[in-house]
């Protein structure tokens, strides 16, 4: 099954592979991600009890971002989610540039730092505590990881496919069950589904609720707010469910300038596609 197929086949269901780790869906070529879109366009707009107007203002606004050359991002977790699971990252900064490169910096709340340099094409690197690493050498050093690895090497190997914003809110608006504009704010609720999906779980979360904040100017979006509660099922027979929050905050930034990519990391992307 090729990574179009497994991405679409997720945004539909909901469904993961594995039910107890929060795992993105898997990143695919640019060019893909901007079909789905199109793809999911019609089944946004005909929702029930969907005011037109305003779904189609918020997925001319996504889809915007695939004409822009370039520019950045932020996420902000404020709320983490689930305990029990795999922690998400405090702050993600990102950015596309204008030679077609994807760059992504994750930073986790005990200080781990990794950071991502994407190709169109799909080829990625990453630079870990121990240099950059192409998924061929990641996944070599998997099979035999030397004491201090195991802290940072499975995040790594995630973090070679890691969520375009656009994915991620193709995603959202996917999942949406109704639309309400307020000044410049289009306020979005999820489904049930949708909501379980943002907590991390591959099965429905019980009482599980989500909404989504979408700030535009001019026709594009400048900030997307994130939050969603449900409860943990027991963990046995008379144990009670706790309460479980997620919330982030995703802004974009149109005007600055991306990053210099490291010179390293080219010559990796580089030597991974001769592979």
């Amino acid at each position: 099954m090729c990574r179009f197929e497994r991405i679409a086949r997720l945004t539909v269901s909901g469904s993961s592979s594995n039910n107890n780790v929060r795992r993105p869906p898997p990143t695919m070529p640019f060019f893909a991600s901007r079909i789905l879109l199109l793809l999911l366009a019609p089944s946004i707009l005909n929702a029930s009890a969907v005011p037109s107007l305003i779904a189609d203002e918020a997925v001319a606004a996504v889809m915007k971002l695939r004409s822009r050359p370039q520019y950045t991002w932020d996420i902000s977790t404020i709320k983490p989610g689930d305990p029990s699971l795999p922690p998400q990252p405090l702050t993600m900064r990102g950015a596309m540039t204008s030679s077609g490169e994807m760059w992504i910096e994750q930073i986790w709340p005990d200080g781990l730092l990794l950071e991502t340099v994407s190709r169109r094409d799909g080829t990625s690197v990453v630079r870990t505590p121990e240099g950059w690493f192409s998924k061929t050498e990641l996944d070599q050093l998997s099979r035999e990881p030397r004491r201090g690895q195991f802290k940072w090497l499975w995040l790594a190997t995630e973090a070679f496919e890691p969520m375009t914003p656009e994915e991620q809110l193709t995603r959202m608006l996917n999942e949406s069950t109704s639309w309400v504009r307020r000044s410049d704010i289009i306020d979005v609720t999820l489904s049930e589904r949708g909501a379980s999906y943002w907590l991390g779980s591959g099965r429905m979360v019980p009482n599980a609720t989500g909404k989504v904040e979408l700030r535009l100017s001019n026709g594009l979006i400048r900030e997307c707010r994130l939050i969603v509660d449900g409860e943990t099922l027991p963990s046995s027979a008379g144990a009670k469910s706790s309460s479980i929050s997620f919330e982030r905050v995703l802004t974009f930034d149109y005007s600055a300038s991306a990053p210099v990519i490291a010179e390293e990391a080219k010559r990796k992307l580089d030597e991974a596609v001769r592979r």
